[in-house]
């Protein structure tokens, strides 16, 4: 069992470093990004949704898309994924 879970411990590092990644690309995103769910809550967004909003992020964070709607309608983007998700197809060239 050993070389399984040498492979594990690999496996779960490059993981952690790519989260890493992600997150430091999420932060330093000049566009602002808004990660939600499919069922229509705000799990999170970056600094330039912050800093182009004004909206403060406990007002945003967990809360449903709709409390964005003022600042940023999401309602039109999760349309989009949720077809691209019935569909099985992946979404692209997405001017907002």
């Amino acid at each position: 069992f050993a070389p399984v879970g040498r492979r594990l411990a690999q496996l779960g590092g490059a993981v952690a470093g790519a989260r890493e990644h992600v997150g430091a690309l999420y932060q330093v995103n000049p566009h602002y990004v808004v990660l939600c769910t499919m069922d229509g809550r705000v799990v999170e967004a970056n600094p330039a949704f912050y800093a182009v909003t004004g909206l403060a992020p406990e007002a945003v964070r967990g809360g449903p898309v709709e409390a964005l709607d003022g600042a940023f309608p999401v309602g039109p983007l999760m349309e989009l994924a949720e077809r691209s998700l019935a569909e099985g197809a992946s979404i692209g060239g997405v001017e907002y």
